[in-house]
């Protein structure tokens, strides 16, 4: 699929990486134009965000309805304006493929559940930490001798979704001196978890939620964001021009084609309009 086939109106995700850590921000795409994407931009807590970063590469997803969201990866997000709004362009390098959740896709969930280990074992009280259509981990502050390969039974609700998981424990990885981590294939087909991971992705995308840390998705954020009419970090916006302190004007791409003149102080713009009223040389 190619980008500029996305429709207007879209629900789009662009997929955020940064230093190790990968954060996912909703937005919709507006409509295509020379080649590129124009999304509406992103704004967390009332700051824009800029995507044009060296320091982070960004993937953009655009979420189908009951089918694979198609990933476009290491795409290039310039920011313009459009209909006198701020908007990123965006621009694919190759085609979009569709995400393989059975392969890819792991849905952070993060809710209590009970775990029944074995079939003589007694339930547990764990922590749901992901799922996938082909398998699931948990965490628990037990540790269980013996356990790869054990047969498990998984049951948690979340959404109004009271899944229950069959699965055979593959993984076993201490966290800390009070946690392990059990990774699980899935034996059992559930359908009702296509159904699951799709309502609770969506909801995820809605709601802001992100699998890593408030602290860390904060540091991401606070490293891209920039104020729309005032300085913010090495980055300000003043009217059509974004200007990097210490260096030279640059334009803000236009898709209207009109040239546009050079932004210039207010004040220096009077002092020149004067002068030309008076019949001065300029």
């Amino acid at each position: 699929m190619k980008i500029v086939e996305i429709q207007a109106g879209a629900a789009i995700v662009m997929q955020i990486s940064m230093n190790g850590q990968t954060i996912e921000l909703p937005t919709v795409s507006v409509t295509v134009q020379d080649g590129a994407l124009v999304t509406e931009a992103i704004r967390v807590n009332g700051k824009l965000l800029g995507l044009d970063n060296s320091a982070i590469h960004v993937n953009l997803m655009c979420i189908r309805e009951n089918k694979a969201p198609i990933i476009f990866k290491n795409v290039k997000c310039t920011m313009i304006t459009y209909n006198q709004k701020l908007h990123y362009k965006v621009t694919a390098f190759a085609e979009g493929f569709e995400n393989n959740r059975r392969e890819a896709f792991r849905l952070y969930v993060g809710c209590g559940g009970i775990a029944q280990l074995g079939l003589n074992k007694s339930a547990a009280k764990v922590l749901v930490k992901d799922v996938s259509e082909t398998g699931f981990s948990f965490l628990s502050e037990k540790e269980i001798e013996s356990i790869l390969n054990m047969p498990v039974r998984l049951v948690f609700n979340d959404m109004e979704y009271n899944i229950s998981l069959m699965g055979i424990i593959v993984r076993k990885v201490k966290i800390d001196e009070q946690k392990y981590l059990y990774g699980c294939r899935l034996s059992v087909t559930n359908n009702q978890l296509s159904r699951y991971i799709n309502d609770k992705q969506r909801q995820n995308m809605a709601n802001g939620r992100q699998s890593i840390s408030d602290k860390e998705k904060g540091k991401i954020v606070a490293a891209l964001s920039q104020e729309e009419d005032a300085p913010a970090g090495n980055v300000r916006r003043s009217n059509n021009t974004l200007l990097l302190k210490g260096e030279k004007k640059h334009r803000v791409t236009h898709f209207s084609g009109k040239r546009e003149i050079d932004n210039v102080d207010r004040d220096e713009r009077r002092k020149v309009f004067k002068n030309m009223y008076l019949g001065k040389r300029v």
